[in-house]
């Protein structure tokens, strides 16, 4: 099911079976934004009370060793100071409301990558992740990095695990992306997540157990794969996409699991 939320302009793609709706607690949802987040919530709220909401930050910009994330301006003491490159950080927790959002190089809050914004909605568990290059030579060297999020779905769902995947990677185009049991191909079954562009997510609920990874380009070229995985049951993970380390080819994959 593919919409549009009016407010912020962001595609909000639903990927969970029909047949596992009951679980979750509200819609399974990936925003595909700039930095925006729609304003849902899975609670009923009440003017007066201080809902918070819990946020989390992933690191893939690959010519830069680590970040800063800063709600608010890009000044005094950031929210997640010195977030390494291909990794995802743990969740804070944060009062609700819209704030300036700023990525800067680890340390130099005046070398910002990225400036956009946020609203945080009681009940949410969001996650954004921060991808490209600070100086991307297909661009002229010129500042190329985006800040794909997405609003988790965070209850454990019994025999199955939870996947996002994001493409972090500059130069890649648009990746299909298998995850095919053991002894089948990519030929028998579509893509887990298709036409995955550069600076996008898209997210899966899928049977827990053993897979192997492969990641094709838009030419059907092999890039990854195939590479054994394990989900493991009720578990929740971020497939990272990313350019290797400094920038450029080949494409690198880091499986992160979320913090319950």
């Amino acid at each position: 099911l593919l919409s549009n939320h009016s407010r912020c302009g962001i595609r909000i793609k639903e990927t969970m079976p029909d047949h596992l709706r009951d679980h979750r607690l509200g819609p399974h949802i990936v925003a595909l934004g700039t930095g925006f987040f729609p304003n849902q919530s899975f609670a009923s709220t009440f003017p007066d009370e201080p809902y918070v909401n819990t946020y989390r930050v992933g690191q893939l910009v690959a010519d830069v060793p680590a970040i800063d994330v800063y709600l608010g301006s890009a000044t005094g003491i950031p929210e997640f100071s010195g977030q390494p490159f291909q990794t995802v950080s743990d969740y804070q927790s944060f009062i609700r409301g819209s704030y300036e959002n700023n990525a800067t190089v680890a340390g130099v809050p005046a070398d910002v990558l990225f400036n956009g914004g946020i609203t945080l909605s009681p009940g949410d568990a969001i996650v954004q992740y921060f991808a490209g290059l600070r100086s991307d030579p297909a661009s002229g060297n010129a500042l190329n990095v985006v800040g794909p999020g997405a609003i988790e779905d965070y209850r454990p769902i019994p025999d199955y695990a939870q996947v996002r995947a994001v493409n972090g990677a500059a130069g890649s185009g648009s990746l299909n992306v298998f995850l095919v049991r053991p002894g089948e191909t990519t030929a028998s079954r579509p893509a887990t997540f298709p036409l995955l562009d550069f600076g996008t997510t898209q997210a899966t609920v899928i049977g827990a157990g053993g897979y192997d990874l492969v990641v094709r380009g838009a030419d059907g070229s092999v890039l990854i794969g195939p590479e054994r995985i394990t989900l493991v049951e009720t578990s929740r993970y971020s497939l990272l996409l990313s350019d290797t380390a400094g920038g450029g080819p080949p494409l690198e994959w880091v499986l992160d699991p979320t913090p319950i």
